[in-house]
């Protein structure tokens, strides 16, 4: 297995997971891009991530960016919940 090359977050609930090589697009990168739209590719391992993220009680979005194939950069965005608290 791999692991992710470069994790950022900006503490607000914004999370960036870069791979710079990643498997799922490297052969296609190396095609002509104009024949091939490669963030159709992301969009199953974008729902991987999406779903775990909600089964573990998270409710999130997930985007993908492949514009420097084959690095990929996936945004984890949480979704922001009240204090359960102070609806109380």
């Amino acid at each position: 297995s791999k692991q992710i090359d470069v994790l950022k977050t900006n503490n607000k609930g914004r999370f960036v997971l870069q791979d710079n090589n990643f498997r799922w697009i490297r052969k296609a990168a190396r095609n002509d891009p104009s024949q091939l739209k490669l963030e159709d590719f992301l969009i199953f391992p974008a729902g991987i991530v999406c779903g775990a993220m909600n089964r573990l009680g998270v409710d999130c979005t997930v985007s993908a960016d492949a514009t420097s194939a084959p690095m990929c950069i996936f945004t984890v965005e949480i979704a922001r919940q009240l204090n359960n608290s102070r609806q109380q």
